[in-house]
């Protein structure tokens, strides 16, 4: 009701954003205010940063919404999707504007809509609201991977352009794109020097080795960075002994990257969010500051009410103390501590389940390549990474709280993942 305004002197459904504490029912709030909404006849979009999250969070409610006959006006979906559903298949109308075809035209855009989002704090982060969507449409070039190969190796553009690889290129593409793929060629060297800064993590796929890049809680391998992408993989299978298993699983995947990347366009997340919806409303665990610079993007998005709802329960669990929860250690020290916190938390009987958090994969490889883990070695725990699938993830979501597991665990996972515990023993 809150969430609706319907406290509030005069009643309007403007941006309106309340902090629900952690563990006291964000997805419910959205899940029934979506509702009542769209009885009113509104189309609601229920916005979510995470798609693991969002389909747990679909297949909560599906059946309520469904008892409602309103599967047809509540949609949950995540940021990304929500930007590419607004602007369409502009790959298509490009291609087709380009080979001098009448564009199709989007009618499923949406717009005018309520947009309820979880954990609006995330549309506030810069990937988001500084962020830009720069969608662009591929065309196969088998030599083309040849290319970048040459420019990687040190020849010049000009060189290249002569080459006889370049005019298999020209041949192997449609007449509209010699123009871009002359330009790509010239652009070759300044994505080259750009490889050093970027951050991707290479994946196993069914259809061979990939470069994948994290996005909010897992990791995709459909991101691509133009031609960067292309030298990110060119330099990783290059770090495999020819012949190797490693090796071959790049080879298969070389197709894939022997690409021509043609731009359709870049665009900001921050104002297609406006363009879909006049009125967005949410949810946060922590309400920003009203100085903060947080708080004046929420105004930019037309969000001018906030409210805090007391926690429900006569006495919070989840306490925490700055000066006797938070420790300091030199690096060696805080792994060898680590484990032995590890070890006491667990009990004489191993029996209590522990979750370990880490702020991001590189130091929690750290942790379990130091020595301090060999006093763990005959423990048996798992590691939830954003490279796992949905069915892995879930797997050890759903056993974490098992007698004496133990998991170690990236950042990402400690924002709304649900370890929910169901024995008695551990309880």
């Amino acid at each position: 009701l809150c969430l609706l305004g319907i406290h509030k002197e005069k009643e309007s459904l403007g941006g309106h954003i309340v902090e629900v504490l952690t563990g006291e029912g964000k997805s419910v709030v959205l899940a029934v205010a979506a509702i009542v909404l769209a009885i009113i006849g509104k189309e609601v979009c229920i916005v979510c940063y995470s798609e693991c999250l969002n389909k747990r969070d679909q297949n909560a409610f599906n059946d309520l919404i469904s008892a409602f006959g309103l599967k047809s006006k509540i949609r949950y979906i995540t940021f990304r999707k929500l930007v590419e559903n607004y602007i369409g298949d502009l790959r298509e109308e490009t291609k087709a504007i380009l080979e001098g075809k009448k564009p199709s035209k989007n009618n499923n855009r949406m717009k005018n809509m309520v947009m309820l989002v979880d954990e609006v704090d995330t549309l506030l982060e810069p990937d988001i609201y500084k962020g830009t969507y720069c969608p662009a449409f591929t065309i196969t070039i088998p030599n083309f991977i040849s290319i970048a190969r040459m420019i990687k190796n040190g020849q010049s553009v000009e060189d290249v352009l002569k080459s006889d690889t370049y005019q298999k290129c020209l041949s192997s593409c449609p007449q509209y794109a010699h123009c871009f793929l002359e330009e790509a060629v010239k652009k070759l060297p300044s994505e080259l020097e750009g490889l050093a800064s970027h951050k991707y993590v290479v994946q196993d796929t069914p259809r061979g080795k990939r470069i994948g890049y994290h996005q909010f809680d897992g990791v995709s391998t459909d991101i691509n960075y133009g031609h960067r992408t292309l030298f990110a993989f060119l330099h990783e299978q290059e770090q495999c002994a020819k012949g190797s298993k490693e090796f071959r699983e790049f080879k298969r995947g070389e197709e894939y990257y022997s690409k021509l990347y043609i731009n359709c366009g870049t665009f900001s997340y921050s104002k297609i969010v406006r363009e879909i919806s006049d009125t967005i409303l949410g949810v946060t665990g922590t309400l920003p500051r009203p100085e903060s610079k947080e708080a004046s993007i929420m105004k930019e998005l037309g969000i001018h009410h906030t409210t805090q709802i007391p926690t429900m329960f006569t006495k919070r669990r989840l306490l925490f103390s700055p000066a006797a929860d938070t420790k300091v250690f030199h690096e060696d020290d805080f792994y060898r501590e680590l484990c032995s916190s590890i070890t006491t938390s667990r009990g004489d009987e191993k029996v209590r389940p522990v979750i370990v958090f880490f702020k991001t994969e590189e130091v929690l490889n750290k942790f379990l390549n130091s020595p301090s883990m060999r006093r763990l070695k005959e423990e048996v725990y798992q590691i939830l990474k954003l490279s796992l699938s949905m069915e892995e993830r879930d797997n050890i979501i759903k056993n974490a709280t098992g007698p004496g597991k133990i998991v170690f665990a990236v950042a990402e996972y400690g924002r709304g993942t649900d370890f929910a515990c169901h024995v008695k023993v551990v309880n």
